[in-house]
């Protein structure tokens, strides 16, 4: 699972970014699938799950981080030729995304509202 702070590590200084390539798509992504394929996992068998891009705090709009973390992130996986299994994404409720190592399924949880079994 990836948690992004930004879509892009290039306005950060290269150390942080070598250190902490998770906190961005641009970064994250690839060395995610990487690390995946690298263990043996077959891209073929990997499950796409999105979620979050909410405007929890910026409800304007203004600085719109989330969309443009999942606009980012939608273009790596396609780059990669991964398809997304399933996406619940914007609007103004946050979500919490949890993944069942021994089934293999996701738990969305919307909050305040439902719980659903990817």
């Amino acid at each position: 699972m990836l948690d992004f702070i930004l879509p892009s590590a290039s306005s950060i200084n290269s150390e942080k970014t070598e250190k902490y390539p998770f906190m961005f798509a641009d970064t994250g992504v690839p060395a995610f699938i990487e690390a995946l394929t690298d263990s043996g996992t077959k891209i073929e068998n990997m499950k796409v799950v999105i979620a979050g891009g909410a405007q929890v705090l910026d409800q304007t709009g203004v600085f719109n981080i989330d969309h443009k973390n999942y606009q980012a992130t939608k273009s790596i996986l396609s780059a990669h030729k991964l398809a997304i299994h399933h996406e619940d994404i914007g609007g103004i409720h946050s979500r919490g995304l949890s993944l069942n190592i021994g089934s293999g399924y996701s738990l969305l949880n919307l909050a305040g509202q439902r719980e659903i079994i990817i």
